[in-house]
């Protein structure tokens, strides 16, 4: 699965944020119910939004493979080592427990499931045409990071 780079961006930030906090924070009240169906694409991508939404790591991690590797984009402008499945849940999970944020919200539409081949292997590609994420910190102050065009692909 390849995350928006504008979603990571946000994540790496507040990752930093959440490791020097050492606070044990308390777990928000679940707002959204989690698709049923996790064979899907389109499933998948709303367990992400739902689990952001939720600040719940669990329903997050289910979605990625343990061999799970982030691969920045080249436009990004760095071209860093790929993140594994631990840092990614590391920086994820740090994100949704710091008490400095209060509240996180995660909007993303996307087109149908289009069947196509991504590093050699035959996938399920879909195609963002937005992507609104708010991070609400306790300062009264609020992260928003809007983007299109991305892309997710997911393996059979």
């Amino acid at each position: 699965m390849r995350i928006p780079r504008t979603l990571l961006l946000a994540v790496l930030v507040l990752a930093g944020l959440a490791i020097a906090c050492g606070d044990d924070p308390v777990a928000p009240e679940p707002r959204q119910a989690y698709p049923l169906d996790l064979g899907a694409p389109d499933s998948l991508l709303a367990q992400l939004v739902a689990a952001y939404n939720n600040r719940e790591i669990e329903p997050y991690l289910e979605i990625l493979a343990p061999e799970f590797r982030f691969h920045f984009f080249p436009d990004f402008g760095l071209e860093p080592d790929p993140l594994t499945y631990s840092e990614d849940s590391l920086f994820t999970g740090n994100m949704f427990g710091i008490e400095d944020v209060v509240d996180i919200r995660l909007a993303m539409t996307w087109g149908a499931p289009v069947d196509t081949v991504w590093e050699g292997k035959a996938v399920k590609r879909l195609d963002l045409t937005s992507l609104l994420l708010d991070v609400e910190l306790a300062n009264n102050v609020t992260l928003r990071l809007v983007d299109q065009g991305q892309q997710f692909s997911f393996r059979p």
